[in-house]
């Protein structure tokens, strides 16, 4: 902390982070387990920059249901409201496989049915989590979608698509 002039700031002097020679940074916090956000908020981070979503789907022996992701983004929103927030699509396959998920270990998991190639395959469950993210972020300040593995221009453009398609899908 340092009692550098923090004008245009809109946070407290408490959550802004400065290194020893008063260099402004900004501490956004990794969460694995909604059990981090605690840890987060003790060290006055300033958000979340990566909310990694495999890990509820991991310790499952069946897919989470839109409503179940819902409740569990929704409680990230709620406990850092104000502040930015990161959540990153499903990063499954490869190496991370699902317990409930016909995919098979690969010889190299980074090239293979891994992330957004896994979830393009897999629509249903790229769009019910797209869905979640959405609705648990109504009404926040600072909701972010962080998309892994892009390896082509197409890639984004698709995963994007996939985002304006279900905001259409859930204004109707």
């Amino acid at each position: 902390q340092s009692p550098i002039d923090t004008e245009g700031l809109s946070q407290d002097m408490s959550s802004v982070t400065y290194t020893k020679d008063g260099v402004r940074i900004r501490l956004l916090a990794n969460i694995n387990l909604l059990s981090d956000l605690a840890l987060a908020r003790d060290v006055k981070a300033e958000g979340v920059g990566l909310y990694r979503t495999e890990f509820p789907f991991l310790i499952r022996s069946a897919v989470l249901s839109e409503d179940e992701q819902f409740h569990v983004y929704k409680r990230l929103f709620d406990e850092m409201p104000g502040r930015e927030v990161t959540i990153r699509v499903l990063d499954i396959g490869g190496d991370k496989l699902l317990a409930y998920s016909d995919a098979t270990a690969e010889a190299n998991p980074a090239l293979g049915l891994r992330a957004l190639r896994f979830l393009f395959r897999h629509h249903d469950i790229f769009h019910q989590q797209l869905r979640a993210i959405l609705r648990a972020a109504a009404g926040s300040e600072n909701p972010r979608i962080m998309f892994p593995m892009i390896s082509s221009l197409d890639d984004y453009q698709e995963a994007r698509q996939a985002v304006y398609n279900c905001m259409a899908h859930l204004e109707r």
